[in-house]
């Protein structure tokens, strides 16, 4: 029997969590519809004993392989990729898991467009991204995009979602294994881009951890510069593709700089002067891409808490905007 599912497990360090979020994906199928789902578990150098946890739950779940990659997480995912098999795709995060039965209802829903995106679960918030069943044609794309592009956290993941995997055969689609950050947002723009159709789902598919070790949550001094040459990518895809949604990746441009300064420059974890700091925050405002996201974004589409930050920096004021970003950092 040909399987109509296949998904993706990088596996980095993470001996604790993966037998869970495997056994996310088949307590709740028969045996034949487990026969159904392909699971690639793609170990990729952890230092724990990730390795041996993978080939025990092999050995328990004849469905399940394991392969190998160079670390990073694009690497794991586009070895995944290679492997795959399946009608559809998707991703699992070691460290997450699938809601109870959802499995079973993805394979009994079928593949209905070349995007399913489902709504999710963040730690105990419910990220209910739609209200009812979402149809987008050819002709709604950029709609979607925009609405991605503005509201990345909740859009710009790879998990959460159902992919055509021969769409991604047929374009060649791969992780970007030269950046460290927003290699998720490239992929789907890039996957939405080919993508003929798209559906929006009400139904909580993923349960995410916000782990205080992902790579996101987790300090180094190269982190500023990860994210500005990630926004860079995204940018010169957008202007050769999309230029009619700039409006909106300006405002995902400033969320890029939320993530710099809560994660980055303002993380509790970063051992630098006050001075340091706003220096740096500073520099990053005055980088060609977010100056550009910073000057065209006016005043009256900054009105939620998000952009409080983004606000003071607008007006200048750096110290306070630190502050803000220090305060969310503490928060996190």
């Amino acid at each position: 029997m040909d399987e109509k599912l296949s998904i993706i497990i990088p596996a980095h360090n993470c001996e604790a969590t993966l037998r869970q979020a495997v056994a996310s994906i088949y307590d709740d199928l028969s045996t034949e519809q487990a026969a159904m789902i392909q699971t690639i578990i793609v170990e990729n150098g952890s230092q724990d004993k990730t390795p041996q946890v993978a080939q025990q739950i092999v050995k328990v779940y004849p469905q399940v392989c394991l392969t190998h990659s160079q670390p990073g997480v694009s690497k794991a995912r586009n070895q995944g990729l290679k492997v795959a098999t399946g009608q559809a795709l998707l991703f699992l995060d070691a460290d997450d898991y699938f809601k109870s039965g959802m499995v079973k209802q993805v394979l009994e829903y079928g593949v209905k467009a070349d995007l399913s995106i489902y709504s999710f679960e963040s730690g105990k918030a419910l990220k209910r991204l739609f209200d009812q069943a979402t149809p987008y044609q050819q002709a709604d794309k950029e709609q979607l995009i925009t609405t991605m592009l503005e509201n990345p956290t909740n859009y710009l993941t790879v998990w959460g979602k159902v992919f055509r995997r021969q769409l991604i055969l047929d374009h060649q689609l791969f992780f970007n294994e030269d950046l460290r950050f927003s290699e998720d947002s490239l992929f789907v723009l890039q996957y939405l881009l080919v993508a003929q159709t798209a559906l929006g789902l009400p139904t909580v598919l993923y349960h995410y951890n916000r782990a205080e070790n992902s790579a996101v949550r987790s300090f180094d001094e190269e982190k500023v510069a990860a994210y500005l040459q990630a926004l860079e990518v995204v940018n010169k895809l957008i202007q050769t593709s999309v230029p009619d949604v700039r409006p909106s990746f300006y405002i995902y441009g400033l969320m890029q700089v939320n993530l710099i300064g809560v994660h980055g420059i303002y993380d509790v974890k970063n051992p630098a002067a006050g001075v340091m700091k706003k220096d740096q925050l500073k520099a990053v405002v005055q980088d060609p891409i977010v100056a550009e996201c910073l000057k065209r974004t006016p005043l009256t589409r900054m009105r939620t808490p998000k952009f409080a930050a983004i606000i003071l920096l607008k007006l200048h004021c750096y110290a306070l905007a630190g502050k803000v970003f220090a305060l969310r950092s503490r928060a996190k």
